[in-house]
């Protein structure tokens, strides 16, 4: 029985049968109804995942003052190996792997020796669960074209006979068609626990955010998208995270897509995870690589048939073949950092939280204590004596904006400003500011409502919108 997601009715025949041969209950089978080929309205919302306790961390750096001295993290899903997060650069499809991320996924490696270095996870949705994705590279022939140095590492994790499968071609308990990133860690045990235990991988593969637009709460899916690298993360297995494609299929759901790639690279920034900008290697190419129901990739077909695996230049005009390559080569960089602690890049964050330029993703860590920042003068505004972040950025005409703040931890609140001064006050509001703004230079301040709470963190990201 093939496991391909494809369009026509035979197709979506084979993923109906295919679902209700895997789920177990009725329940099940409605939760994982298909939409749009392999894409599903989920429920609203399911009880989160209690995210772990948060370690003390240092206060984000603000544009009146140097940030303090970072206090020891106590939060095992949380390594700290240096005082700031990284901010990941927006013109790379693999994020940088520099002295202090190899240093802290190495750290994260160690909390569980026993794990197989050589084993990786599918964590996704119909994306990953389809046969397009991984399953040839089991195969033994296949065209790695200009791409043959690759070789070695893609028969490094085909699996081992002591394991009893291989990675590639494995049926995932993780990866399911419809899936939404809240089902990985819903259930007792839930289907993420028992992957890891079945296979003990150092490293999983993580893609979600297509069908979790359909539910429409992105700030859910930011809680359920730490939570699964948290999980991951306090057992010794290293998240790779790879951004969504587009969604071509409607434009309700198109202007979504970026805003969840926004989330997805903040918490990879935010626990110093490798990020894999699939959304940005699509771009390149034909169709944006995408299929004709908008939703999923394009696939090869040459002399062999349909062919995900070749990696010839015609082959990676598509969206699967594309996404395949850009795995094994994920699986390399993060490999060679485990084994060898080299660090293969050495570009880090940048240089402070001002920036001229927009997209702007940050991960905001503010610990007790007073701030320097109160008494705003807005609409809405309430007392915020605790740390701030305090980021600048330069508008170069009028524009809409769209900012967000994904807290973890104590309650905070978004002011957006003239100038540094509270007095200046445009908006306030505790997620979502959007509105349009003159060409100049702006402010926008992330204030923590107590002065003694517990240390918190929080995604900042501000986009500039057509």
């Amino acid at each position: 029985m093939q496991r391909r997601c494809s369009d026509g009715f035979g197709a979506a025949l084979l993923r109906i049968f295919s679902v209700l041969m895997r789920l177990s209950s009725l329940s099940s089978v409605l939760m994982s109804f298909v939409l749009l080929g392999c894409t599903r309205n989920d429920p609203p919302r399911a009880e989160p995942v209690t995210p772990p306790k948060l370690s003390a961390a240092r206060p984000s750096a603000s544009a009146k003052s140097a940030p303090a001295p970072s206090p020891k993290s106590t939060n095992a899903a949380q390594p700290q190996t240096d005082s700031v997060p990284p901010r990941y650069a927006f013109d790379r499809v693999h994020s940088a792997l520099t002295p202090s991320i190899v240093q802290g996924l190495r750290k994260i490696a160690a909390r569980d020796a026993a794990l197989r270095p050589d084993v990786f996870a599918k964590v996704g949705d119909s994306i990953t669960f389809s046969d397009d994705s991984y399953r040839c590279l089991a195969k033994p022939n296949r065209n790695l074209a200009e791409h043959s140095a690759l070789a070695p590492v893609i028969a490094r994790f085909a699996g081992k006979p002591a394991y009893g499968t291989n990675p590639y071609s494995r049926d995932s308990l993780t990866a399911q068609i419809g899936w939404s990133a809240w089902q990985v860690l819903s259930g007792d045990p839930p289907p993420l626990a028992k992957e890891l235990k079945a296979i003990q991988p150092r490293i999983a593969l993580v893609q979600f955010g297509t069908n979790d637009i359909e539910i429409g709460a992105i700030f859910h899916f930011a809680d359920q998208l730490w939570n699964i690298v948290d999980y991951l993360v306090e057992r010794g297995v290293v998240p790779v995270l790879f951004t969504i494609p587009p969604r071509k299929d409607k434009a309700s759901a198109a202007v979504w897509a970026p805003r969840y790639n926004t989330v997805i690279r903040g918490v990879a920034q935010a626990r110093r995870v490798p990020l894999v900008d699939y959304h940005l290697a699509l771009r390149a190419l034909p169709g944006g690589g995408m299929a004709r129901d908008g939703i999923h990739p394009t696939t090869f077909h040459g002399a062999r048939g349909r062919d995900a695996c070749d990696f010839s230049k015609d082959g990676l005009r598509h969206g699967y073949n594309l996404r395949n390559l850009l795995a094994v080569q994920a699986l390399e960089r993060v490999d060679a950092a485990l084994r060898t602690g080299t660090a293969p890049d050495t570009a880090g964050r940048a240089a402070a939280p001002d920036t001229s330029t927009l997209p702007l993703v940050d991960v905001a860590r503010l610990a007790g204590g007073g701030g320097d920042q109160d008494g705003y003068s807005c609409a809405g505004a309430e007392s915020a004596p605790g740390k701030e972040a305090i980021y600048a950025f330069e508008l170069a005409e009028p524009s809409h904006v769209h900012i967000m703040a994904f807290d973890r931890g104590a309650q905070v609140q978004l002011y957006l400003l003239r100038d540094p001064k509270p007095s200046s006050c445009q908006r306030t509001h505790a997620r979502v500011i959007k509105t349009r703004l003159a060409a100049g230079r702006h402010y926008l301040v992330l204030d923590r409502q107590q002065e003694k709470a517990p240390a918190s963190e929080s995604i900042v990201v501000i986009t500039k919108e057509e």
